[in-house]
This record gives structure tokens, C-alpha cells and sequence, in this order.
């Protein structure tokens, strides 16, 4: 009993410092957005400085995700990556590309498709996206800062 009242103790302690960092330095929560998507996957993370867009989902769903961007007022990403480049994680680029703003930069791991660009999706994805101005490969030990610059 008495660990138990010890560990109880310990979290409210850190509930408390947490609320009066909050508090005290107005600093908000980090939000993350697991989108359903039929397949593939969509996540938003967002901070107060920084929203970020981790794949696009198929593109089937690439309108779905588009309209849940608008509708939650994101008219811009500071950073879009795509984890690797399938189609279920990569086609709903062709909805948000043309109408979202990306300010700092687009990536992906870099996996070799060349084998692939004899297939439209991949081609598209080769020179809407990885031929961007702003498109980076991240790598091993890559890290991406969400904060103020």
C-alpha cells in the first residue's frame, strides 16, 4: 500500500508541474492526428510552432484527407514526409500538394524507384514530389525539430 500511495504521490506531482509549466510559459500541447483511412495511413502532428504531415494515404482517401485539413483550417504544412514510397502511403499527394502550402520542406527515405517509373503513380510521385525544390532524403539519425526556427 505504501508503494502504491508513493506512486500516486509521484504523479500528481508531475500533473502539478506540468499544468504550471502550461500555465506559467503558455505552452500548449502537442496534438496527434491518427486520420481513419481505408488504407495506408495520415497523421497530423501538430505544436505550436510547427504542423507536420506524415504520408498522404491512398488515393482513395487522398480527398478525405484534404477535406479534414481544410476543415481543421491547416491551409499549410511546414513539413510533409512520406515514410516510403507505396502508393497507399504516398497517392493523396496529387489532392494536398495543389492546394496546401508546404513552407519548409518534403521528404521521404529515398528508397530507389527507379525501377517503378514505367508505372504512372510511381513517375507522377517521382516528379511531383521528389523533384521539388524543397525535397529532402532523410536518412539515419535524420531529426526533424517541430519548434520555432
Amino acid at each position: 500500500m505504501n508503494k502504491i500511495i508513493k506512486i500516486l504521490f509521484t504523479i500528481i506531482v508531475i500533473i502539478i508541474i506540468a499544468s504550471g509549466i502550461t500555465y506559467f510559459y503558455n505552452v500548449t500541447a502537442v496534438t496527434i492526428h491518427f486520420l481513419k483511412v481505408r488504407d495506408g495511413e495520415a497523421i497530423i502532428i501538430r505544436t505550436p510552432h510547427a504542423v507536420a504531415l506524415v504520408d498522404t494515404a491512398s488515393l482513395l482517401d487522398g480527398k478525405r484527407l484534404l477535406d479534414y485539413l481544410k476543415t481543421n483550417r491547416i491551409r499549410s504544412l511546414d513539413y510533409l514526409i512520406i515514410t516510403h514510397p507505396h502508393p497507399d502511403h504516398f497517392s493523396g499527394i496529387f489532392f494536398v500538394l495543389p492546394a496546401i502550402k508546404i513552407n519548409k520542406g518534403l521528404y521521404d527515405n529515398g528508397q530507389n524507384i527507379d525501377g517503378l517509373l514505367n508505372q504512372d503513380i510511381y513517375r507522377w510521385y517521382d516528379e511531383v514530389f521528389r523533384r521539388d525544390q524543397n525535397y529532402k532524403i532523410l536518412k539515419t539519425n535524420d531529426a526533424i525539430i517541430l519548434d520555432k526556427d
